[in-house]
């Protein structure tokens, strides 16, 4: 899962989020799509009212050995 910082959003974010939620809401009525309009624009101006900022989920690295020894390198050939 990935974590949520609340009150972690740049002002430009807001912004942007501001006008997605307008769009999205322009474009839904514009359709005649009220209900849908609503849930959706409401759900953008949640985020961005509470500053909701998503960060990418954290990548697992895995240690591995780049060098093998000659035993190591006898099974893998064996294999």
């Amino acid at each position: 899962m990935r974590p949520m910082k609340l009150f972690d959003l740049s002002v430009k974010g807001v912004v942007l989020r501001f006008y997605l939620m307008m769009a999205v809401v322009a474009l839904g009525g514009f359709f005649g799509q009220f209900v849908l309009a609503t849930i959706l624009g409401m759900t953008v101006a949640v985020s961005f009212i509470l500053g909701i900022r998503i960060e990418p989920a954290p990548t697992k690295r895995v240690a591995r050995s780049s060098t093998l020894t000659p035993h190591e390198k006898d099974q893998r050939m064996a294999a």
